[in-house]
């Protein structure tokens, strides 16, 4: 087991600058608050993953169906990182009021190439972050959520944030904060289920998962 949990931010926009373009700098403020509390963290932006026939190649044992996987798009490495990570965080602009074609390009051959009958991706921590102009956002994100629950990963409380770009404020600052909450609560629960943290007395709480300050546990 690696001294560090790893995750991993998944930039599904075809922008990458974390200074400039809101998806990615919407990932990477996650994963800096990670890291700044004991995650080894990636950013990885996507390529133009190419889409699947739909044919799950069941037969085939699970070193060779990854194999057999197409490089266009980084597609390999891409599932080569995701199979080692302990949390992924799925970031994606909205496009027609759902995740973009490059995200939902890779769930495809995940689901035709780590799902059934070996389900390798069970047990990891994900969490989800759209970039939306207006609206859409959180329904970009029920569409990760679905076929990520269904490859069997684990998300933690308050895993969906959504960025609305023309909003000229939030309650609480909440789309600002809960970037930081997002990192902050997959590196928790994949150090929880690493058996690195424990539960307190009277168990963790819903103040504690809403805690986004970098000092806290």
């Amino acid at each position: 087991m690696s001294s560090k949990p790893y995750v991993i931010g998944l930039n599904a926009s075809p922008f990458t600058s974390v200074k400039e373009h809101n998806t990615a700098k919407a990932v990477w403020t996650a994963l800096s608050a990670a890291e700044q509390t004991g995650a080894e963290v990636n950013l990885i932006n996507l390529g133009q993953i190419p889409h699947d026939d739909g044919r799950r190649p069941e037969e085939m044992p699970f070193e060779e169906r990854i194999d057999a996987l197409p490089d266009r798009g980084g597609l390999r490495e891409v599932i080569a990182e995701i199979l080692k990570a302990d949390g992924i965080i799925f970031a994606t602009p909205t496009r027609n009021f759902t995740a973009s074609s490059r995200m939902h390009a890779l769930f495809s051959w995940l689901q035709t190439h780590t799902d059934a009958p070996d389900y390798v991706l069970t047990g990891k921590v994900a969490a989800f972050m759209s970039v939306c102009e207006e609206d859409g956002g959180q329904n970009a994100n029920m569409s990760m959520l679905s076929p990520v629950s269904h490859l069997g990963l684990i998300m933690p409380p308050f895993p969906a944030y959504f960025y609305n770009k023309f909003a000229e404020e939030s309650e609480g600052d909440w789309q600002e904060t809960d970037r930081v909450l997002t990192g902050l609560n997959v590196r928790r629960m994949c150090q929880i289920l690493r058996g690195e943290i424990t539960p307190p007395p009277g168990g963790f709480t819903a103040e504690m998962w809403q805690d986004d300050e970098i000092s806290s546990w």
